[in-house]
């Protein structure tokens, strides 16, 4: 949990309110009726560790951006902040990295809102390159 908090501080400074602090209020996101619960630290830290255990790094990396994404764990930059935390996880297994080119924005999100509303990861959208 610190190193998310970290990486929030980092993407966060100076533009987020209470930057790398868990949100104290409710929020909303833009596109859904999904409305995510306030965050509990001893659950995200469970949560993390649950997601962090899975054999395949490819799905920890994707499992654990959607969850911090869906989760709305601070107040703002939750999705740069799950993309990074993704992204290290990716690198540090030898997995490339995670990133969407400006041709699939639109899928992305449209994907991304399903996801919020439905907690269900939506398969066919990650592409390995060489």
């Amino acid at each position: 949990m610190g190193y998310l908090q970290d990486i929030h501080r980092l993407v966060g400074r100076d533009i987020v309110l209470n930057s790398s602090f868990l949100r104290t209020a409710n929020v909303k996101i833009s596109g859904t009726n999904y409305a995510p619960i306030l965050p509990v630290n001893y659950e995200v830290k469970a949560k993390i560790n649950e997601i962090s255990s899975k054999d395949n790094k490819l799905d920890v990396a994707l499992d654990m951006m959607l969850y911090i994404a869906r989760s709305q764990l601070f107040f703002n930059a939750n999705k740069r902040t799950a993309m990074l935390r993704a992204n290290k996880i990716l690198i540090q297994n030898g997995l490339g990295i995670l990133w969407v080119s400006k041709d699939n924005m639109t899928l992305f999100f449209t994907k991304l809102v399903k996801f919020y509303e439905t907690a269900k990861r939506l398969r066919g959208f990650v592409k390995k390159n060489a």
